[in-house]
């Protein structure tokens, strides 16, 4: 396949291996009719697979070089089962594309891809499920655990709002240009509502601070926001660190009114 150049403006990398193509397709699991969204389409390759298993497609691509390709699968005998809109999935509502729940699929670009994973976990009623090719390292902060080195705000609100799950890795040589990190493939399935009932805004705030000083203990890090008294009051060691802390704690936290 020819691929035209990547824009380094916009992060592009073209995954061109068929095999991985259909691991991921497997993974989508498209069924006759399902309505799916796909970020960043490229070629089409992806597409095509997709259309190829019978589902509802509209797709999202923000370079409008690739419009009139993704157009030409009209004339493949898929008229009617995809539609091409040219916009930015940062900025346009893709949730409001499509009245029932649906399927969000993409080869993100690494610098947005979690503002789009968290976007859309904003709303997740409006999704079966989020399957997403990324960095590895950016696919591991999703789906990590409490304890580990990669649990961080990131897993916290994901894992909130969603399962993660971490799927297989996509070597830097499956893409036109090759990458220079490692690649992986995640998905999410939003839950039908957060595991707790706190509001998302001040679990956002609170793992924010909490975890943009890292090495801080809790007492410093979310001082202004929560006192020591009150932490020791719902059982959270002030003198712990963020990482130490399972989403359950997170949630105690965040029901404590500053």
């Amino acid at each position: 396949m020819h691929f035209p150049e990547a824009k380094k403006s916009l992060g592009q990398n073209f995954l061109h291996d068929m095999n991985v193509k259909r691991r991921i397709c497997a993974a989508i699991n498209p069924q006759e009719g399902e309505h799916i969204v796909e970020i960043g389409p490229g070629v089409g390759a992806l597409t095509e697979l997709l259309l190829e298993a019978g589902a509802q497609v509209t797709v999202l691509e923000k370079d409008s070089r690739f419009i009139p390709l993704l157009e030409e699968l009209n004339n493949k005998g898929y008229k009617g089962s995809i539609k091409v809109i040219e916009g930015d999935a940062l900025k346009d509502d893709f949730a409001h594309f499509i009245d029932e729940p649906f399927k969000l699929v993409g080869n993100l670009p690494y610098n947005i891809g979690t503002e789009i994973v968290i976007k859309a976990l904003e709303t997740p009623e409006k999704f079966k499920s989020i399957t997403i090719l990324l960095q590895k390292e950016v696919i591991e902060r999703i789906c990590a655990k409490p304890k580990t080195k990669d649990w961080g705000r990131l897993a916290v609100l994901c894992s909130f709002l969603s399962e993660t799950k971490y799927l297989f890795d996509v070597p830097p040589g499956c893409f036109h240009p090759a990458p220079k990190v490692m690649s992986a493939l995640g998905q999410l399935i939003p839950l039908e509502a957060p595991r707790y009932d706190v509001p998302l805004k001040r679990l956002s705030h609170i793992t924010k601070q909490a975890f943009g000083q890292r090495r801080k203990m809790l007492r410093a890090s979310l001082k202004g926001l929560i006192s020591i008294e009150q932490m020791e009051a719902v059982g959270i060691d002030p003198q712990a660190r963020p990482e130490t802390l399972s989403l359950e704690d997170f949630c105690t936290l965040s029901r404590i009114e500053s």
